[in-house]
């Protein structure tokens, strides 16, 4: 059995990736919603939870 420490952060890498399973779920689930009240961002947004293609928003950062 290992460590205390070792367990601990285990523990915590099996719930962050428990967490971004959910949150790929509630993702995908929101699209479709907005699919079926016939709003299609997915021609417009490559991660409907942030992210858009190149083009249509940039950071002043970046250009």
């Amino acid at each position: 059995m290992p460590p205390e420490p070792v367990r601990h952060l285990r523990d915590l890498t099996r719930y962050r990736a428990s967490l971004a399973g959910e949150r790929t779920r509630e993702a995908q689930r929101l699209e479709e919603e907005l699919e079926d009240a016939g709003i299609k961002l997915s021609s417009v947004a490559t991660d409907i939870m942030g992210g858009f293609r190149t083009g249509h928003a940039r950071r002043p950062d970046r250009g």
